[in-house]
């Protein structure tokens, strides 16, 4: 299976379960989930821009290829968003406005990025089973 359909597959079922809403670990997901299935990945923090906005952003990259499950799922909830051009990059422009950030998704990103099994552990109940479920019965 190809990885951007792996991305799209991920998506459906996290709406499908209610989960879709999860920040940081959708795109964490993404990523395990990738590496499992034998891609060579990195999660990489950065920047996305869309319709003026800046904001701090997480998505995983095989090669030079961006996944950002974040606008996938966006996608899913309203088609009208798949017009938006959508920019991922690693750093911000020279004289760019200070981007917007959500202190806890920083703060769990730091976890992941010193525990990995922390950050998890940290997840509600109903992800954790999600992520158990998407690993145990394989894709």
């Amino acid at each position: 299976m190809l990885p951007v359909d792996i991305q799209k597959r991920l998506a459906l079922k996290l709406k499908l379960n209610k989960i879709d809403n999860c920040g940081i670990v959708a795109p964490i997901l993404l990523n395990e989930l990738l590496a499992k299935l034998g891609h060579e990945t990195k999660l990489v923090q950065g920047y996305c821009s869309v319709a003026g906005e800046t904001c701090w952003h997480v998505w995983p990259e095989i090669g030079v290829q961006k996944f950002d499950i974040g606008y996938t799922i966006a996608c899913l909830h309203d088609k009208e968003f798949a017009k938006c051009t959508m920019i991922l990059h690693s750093n911000l422009a020279p004289g760019s406005s200070e981007p917007k950030t959500d202190t806890e998704v920083l703060d769990m990103w730091g976890v992941y990025q010193k525990d990995p099994r922390e950050f998890w552990k940290k997840q509600s109940a109903q992800i954790q089973s999600f992520r158990a479920k998407v690993f145990r019965d394989g894709w």
